[in-house]
């Protein structure tokens, strides 16, 4: 049935073009715009459908419209506007599109790069365009997806993170006025309370002698390792082969005990040496040696006298001592040389030996 428009203000009426009229419309235009055989658009040979009165004509005797043509061109130009809203396949509407010049709707063309490659001019005209495979599309179509995936991704994480900060604000303000209000309570409370509060009594500070008496924490369970006779015995030797060199003795020094330890010894066993040589010094009268060696040694290194050896050593030879108690001269033609016997072999006692262990 044709639909009839009464317009007013007309004194006549006048017929819509109804969907079927515009199908048929498009599709007798398509026959000129693609060339079947060659499976091509072409651009469009007759004269333009904007100004060929021959063409209606002959869209008329084939279609049996009751239209006339100047309807016919007029709706033309009126169509070009919702090509893209017909029921035709994109492949069709860009044939169309191409081959009669119709620029291209934005909104068309976003949907048409999804199943074709399309070159469009400055005026939104198709310059060219090619289908894409199958193959094509859908691959085009998973990189969107992934695309528009991590958009969304995005934005749900950007409105989560902004949920959790008005969150978080929220809470900070509950926390604000909790405090606000608890320090409010404390103040009336304290207005309220008459009766004298008495200051707390000052703490008690531990005295010397406790702090003396405080349980200390219980030593290692590593066994204590001691220097033997026969490692002192070593260390005085060698310190007594170095007295004629030229070099300047430094025992307190761990580089002087380098060359005794070797090439190979660890730089701490050098500094134990030197820390130990302090120890030795207060001993040294002690040592199984002769009054001579030992004289030579207090003598050489400059160490302080022992008050009973330096008795005895008076007793002996004429000795000369400075103000800290060490040798400046003596008469070393004058002191015997007693053999008494210095140990070679290790001692019975249990205690293990840092020579040996290094």
């Amino acid at each position: 049935m044709t639909q009839i428009e009464v317009i007013e203000g007309e004194k006549h009426e006048r017929e819509i073009f109804t969907l079927e009229e515009d199908v048929q419309i498009w599709e007798f235009l398509h026959r000129f715009a693609y060339d079947e055989a060659e499976q091509i658009a072409e651009k469009f040979t007759e004269p333009h459908p904007n100004q060929c009165r021959k063409l209606w004509r002959t869209f008329i005797r084939e279609t049996d419209s009751r239209r006339s043509v100047p309807v016919l061109c007029t709706r033309y130009r009126k169509m070009t506007k919702n090509l893209h809203k017909m029921p035709f396949g994109t492949e069709m509407k860009l044939n169309l599109y191409y081959s009669l010049d119709i620029p291209v709707p934005e909104e068309f063309a976003r949907e048409a790069w999804r199943f074709a490659k399309i070159t469009l001019n400055k005026d939104s005209l198709v310059e060219e365009f090619e289908m894409k495979t199958d193959e094509e599309v859908r691959r085009d179509s998973e990189e969107e997806y992934q695309l528009m995936e991590g958009l969304v991704k995005k934005k749900m994480e950007k409105i989560e993170k902004e949920e959790c900060e008005k969150l978080q604000e929220q809470r900070r303000q509950n926390w604000r006025k909790r405090k606000e209000k608890k320090q409010q309570e404390a103040g009336a409370t304290i207005a309220e309370v008459t009766v004298d509060v008495l200051p707390f009594p000052p703490k008690k500070r531990l005295s010397t002698q406790m702090l003396q008496n405080e349980v200390t924490a219980p030593p290692s369970k590593r066994p204590r390792v001691f220097y033997s006779v026969e490692d002192d015995v070593k260390l005085w030797t060698h310190l007594l082969s170095k007295v004629n060199s030229d070099h300047e003795l430094n025992p307190k020094s761990a580089k002087f005990w380098k060359e005794f330890l070797g090439a190979n010894a660890e730089k701490i066993m050098e500094r134990k040496l030197a820390y130990h040589y302090g120890k030795m010094t207060n001993n040294l009268h002690k040592m199984p040696f002769d009054m001579r060696m030992k004289t030579v040694l207090y003598y050489a290194l400059h160490i302080p006298v022992e008050s009973k050896f330096l008795e005895l050593l008076k007793s002996k030879t004429d000795v000369t001592i400075d103000e800290n108690g060490c040798i400046v001269e003596y008469n070393s033609f004058e002191l015997p040389e007693e053999a008494e016997r210095i140990p070679t072999t290790k001692s019975t006692n249990q205690r293990a030996s840092r020579l040996d262990i290094y």
